[in-house]
């Protein structure tokens, strides 16, 4: 499954209803300007998503660099850095805050604590095979970047897996959220079925190498794609914990069992099923039944965790995939 960073996928990780601070009010206006825009997206979709983004130039041979400015509730713009060759895939985004403080505010609202070893104002927010996300944070700026291949970042040693990472360290289990935020998740989960019902089609974000990103991500999820499996099924795919050793990841998966068998969807029933080998682990699997009826949808919810691969760091994603 993919995990490219879309920054629109954090702001599930804040209250639904913000208050007035400064933070919350520059955090507001970055998700309605970034939107589904993610890293690794080639530089003509991201212009299909953003047609009134200024034209990038090309001054520096390697990259192509975009300029947006916003000037509003604190953000006063973004840069977008592409990379020269190829599809030009967008490798790096920097935002600047009016003030150094305010983006100090706003990265702990987003970001929490950073979680890379030895590295203050710098987070590892996913990866996938090779590629790693970053985000680190300097005077009233924060970068997000990933080592996409053939760009600047492509074999930086920051860009490694470091020893003692562990992202979802300070992450609480679903079974300690607080109510109003189990409540979310099981809302989010009803419309992803919903959206399910008809091939996900209308959620389907920017689409890169077959991936297209979740414009209805569950509450709480680090990231959410949408892709086929390789029957054709389609499938959406929400990253919850990334990162995590072994250990941490089976208990944070049986947590949010434990919070997906509460049955709190209303329209739907969650009638547990046998396990299935997929996607990389064992998927704990759910039948998607009409409340009503009790007929199946041709649905089904899963839950798994995975390793990344050599790293020995385990993710743990919910999929709401056809049946």
């Amino acid at each position: 499954m993919k995990l490219i960073f879309t920054f629109a996928l954090w702001l599930a990780l804040l209250p639904a209803a913000f208050s007035q601070s400064a933070a919350e009010k520059a955090i507001a206006v970055l998700g309605e300007t970034l939107g589904s825009a993610q890293l690794g997206a080639t530089e003509a979709s991201l212009y299909q998503l953003k047609p009134a983004l200024p034209a990038p130039d090309s001054l520096v041979g390697f990259r192509r660099e975009a300029v947006e400015k916003i000037n509003k509730d604190g953000i006063t713009g973004i840069t977008y850095y592409f990379d020269g060759d190829g599809e030009r895939p967008l490798y790096e985004i920097i935002i600047e805050f009016a003030s150094e403080q305010l983006r100090t505010e706003a990265a702990e609202m987003m970001f929490g604590p950073a979680n890379y070893p030895d590295r203050p104002d710098h987070w590892i927010a996913g990866a996938h095979e090779n590629v790693v996300s970053l985000i680190w944070a300097f005077d009233s700026k924060i970068v997000i970047a990933a080592n996409l291949p053939g760009t600047e970042w492509d074999g930086d040693a920051m860009f490694s897996i470091p020893e003692g990472f562990q992202q979802a360290k300070n992450l609480a289990p679903p079974m300690e959220w607080p109510a109003e935020e189990q409540k979310r998740f099981h809302e989010s989960l009803e419309q992803l079925i919903e959206a399910g019902l008809s091939n996900f089609e209308k959620i389907r974000g920017a689409e890169t190498d077959g991936f297209y990103t979740s414009q209805l991500p569950l509450a709480g999820a680090q990231s959410a794609n949408i892709f086929q499996d390789d029957k054709g099924k389609w499938v959406a795919g929400n990253t919850f914990i990334s990162g995590a050793n072994r250990v941490d990841a089976v208990n944070w998966q049986l947590s949010m069992e434990s919070l997906l068998e509460l049955d709190g969807v209303t329209k739907y029933r969650l009638s547990s099923d046998l396990n299935r080998e997929a996607f990389g682990g064992t998927v704990r699997t759910w039948i998607v039944k009409d409340r009503k009826t009790l007929q199946p949808t041709g649905l089904r919810v899963g839950l798994v965790h995975y390793e990344w691969g050599a790293e020995n760091l385990w993710n743990v994603d919910v999929l709401v995939m056809q049946d």
